[in-house]
């Protein structure tokens, strides 16, 4: 898959964190295919783009809970923005709740959603909200 080797050199080329699998992505691609590209609900066919939630360019990671399958004109256009930014509201939840089940915190944020109907604490919502507003984020996390 052309996308998988273009994130993996994206990535290398931002100096971020690369963990995405060959597999992880045939997931996220076939979820695609079902539901559509992530932005537009259109098809997805073969020519597709992996996108970054939280943009590499940004410092945020290549992995799986970070990326969505999207056609490549809907990533163009998004560019280098978060998807907060670009997504509609509706998509945006998808988006959120897709990271959420992906992310290795998962359980945690089931648990926090049950108990307070957010699906992150306020702290890593302000986390979240400090990383857009500075555009970046450290290596680390």
């Amino acid at each position: 898959m052309r996308a998988f080797h273009v994130a993996k050199a994206r990535a290398k080329n931002c100096e971020v964190l690369d963990d995405l699998t060959m597999d992880e992505l045939r997931v996220a691609y076939r979820f695609a295919q079902k539901r559509g590209c992530v932005y537009c609900g259109e098809k997805i066919g073969d020519d597709f783009s992996v996108d970054h939630v939280i943009p590499m360019s940004k410092g945020a990671h290549n992995s799986f809970w970070n990326i969505v399958v999207c056609h490549e004109k809907c990533n163009y256009r998004k560019h280098n923005k978060p998807a907060s930014k670009f997504a509609s509201k509706e998509k945006m939840d998808e988006i959120i709740f897709d990271m959420i089940i992906r992310s290795p915190y998962h359980e945690e944020a089931i648990t926090n959603f049950l108990s307070t109907g957010e699906f992150i604490s306020s702290e890593d919502g302000k986390a979240l909200r400090d990383i857009e507003d500075r555009g970046k984020v450290t290596k680390d996390g």
